[in-house]
């Protein structure tokens, strides 16, 4: 026996257009850009042509262990991360990684207090018209008063092209993929204070609204 389940309208009507399943990076939307901090500090790059993916991936990677391991072990953390990325020959200065980490959790611990929980990829999974939404944040700051949810990107380039409006690197082009963290952080009955983009490699803390 063929047994056909007929859709009725409605459930036609919420089927959606795209894909089922998206990343969060894909959802559009620009945002202004509310505060910035300029470290004025870089990770330096010495191969200039190396794909930034890749870059990104292995600082990720180091800034979500950084945390557990002591001075001597934390070097040679991140020295095992580098090597495993192929990445000897572009980052060949370590102590700058975790100087971008240290400099990131002091501005964190200074604009909005000692984190009582710091979350690294956390992960969610939200329903938004018609379609699964399915990520992770890269760092959530918790505080008493909220959760600042910060996303890194390692765009190397400057405070000019990264703050202004009429460039393809604008920081609020992000828009879409931070309101979708904030929209999951206050679904699930938490709070959202702050959306931060950092750029880890420029030295560049740029806070959207």
């Amino acid at each position: 026996e063929t047994k056909v389940e007929i859709l009725t309208s409605d459930i036609a009507n919420r089927t959606p257009k795209g894909p089922r399943y998206i990343s969060p990076s894909s959802v559009k939307g620009i945002l202004n850009i509310k505060e910035t901090k300029n470290f004025n500090y870089r990770i330096p790059l010495s191969n200039n042509n190396v794909e930034m993916n890749i870059v990104g991936n292995c600082i990720h990677n180091i800034f979500a262990c950084i945390d557990e391991y002591n001075d001597k072990e934390r070097n040679e953390m991140i020295d095992r991360i580098i090597s495993q990325y192929h990445l000897k020959e572009t980052l060949i200065n370590k102590d700058s990684i975790a100087t971008a980490w240290y400099n990131l959790r002091q501005y964190l611990a200074e604009r909005f207090g000692q984190a009582t929980n710091i979350y690294h990829e956390r992960p969610f999974r939200m329903e938004q018209n018609g379609q699964t939404i399915v990520g992770s944040m890269d760092l959530v700051w918790q505080t008493k008063q909220g959760n600042i949810v910060i996303d890194f990107k390692t765009n190397p380039m400057g405070y000019k092209e990264l703050t202004d409006k009429d460039s393809l690197h604008y920081a609020g082009r992000y828009g879409g993929q931070l309101n979708t963290y904030r929209k999951a952080i206050i679904t699930g009955g938490e709070t959202v204070i702050a959306t931060i983009v950092y750029y880890p490699v420029a030295g560049l803390v740029i806070e959207l609204e």
